[in-house]
């Protein structure tokens, strides 16, 4: 006849008595003196222990439409940036460069950041100029309720003393 340490008339359900009777039903007297007074000192100290929360259930990453139009390479990279960033933070982020954007495709876009860089007296990258133009008419095709930011990136210098900077 085995011998079960904790008893039936234990302040346990029955599962967590036979959990219990299967590890100190088989500890040494050292191990069973050291959870004694491991529980005791737990017991003292006011703490309590706290059931681990079962993990909330996986959302599915929220789209967001990066578009950028660069010449000399700059806006690209930033949008490469963004999404990088963007993916670290649960969003499922796509990349479009604007002279392959179709408008139309942003009728669906929740959230929208385009970036794009100006050169010359401000005219849009030549690989922007159909969808400036689209936009400018008023035809950009975002979709209601989208939420957008469009950055805007300068190149200035500034002088102080000596030092320049480009901001």
């Amino acid at each position: 006849m085995s011998m079960s340490p904790i008893p039936k008339t234990a302040p346990f359900a029955e599962e967590e008595i036979d959990l219990l009777n299967s590890v100190v039903g088989t500890a040494s007297p050292v191990q069973r003196a050291w959870l004694a007074g491991f529980l005791a000192g737990l017991d003292a100290s006011g703490a309590t222990l706290v059931p681990a929360l079962p993990a909330a259930p996986a959302r599915p990453a929220e789209p967001l439409t990066i578009v950028y139009a660069s010449e000399s390479g700059n806006c690209e990279k930033l949008a490469g940036d963004l999404a990088k960033a963007a993916r670290k933070n649960g969003l499922k982020p796509t990349l479009i460069d604007m002279a392959d954007l179709e408008l139309s495709a942003l009728t669906s876009a929740k959230r929208l950041v385009v970036i794009a860089a100006t050169w010359g007296e401000g005219e849009p990258p030549a690989r922007a100029v159909r969808s400036a133009l689209r936009s400018r008419e008023g035809r950009s095709g975002s979709g209601p309720g989208a939420r957008s930011a469009m950055p805007g990136l300068r190149r200035h210098t500034v002088r102080d003393g000596g030092r320049t900077a480009l901001v």
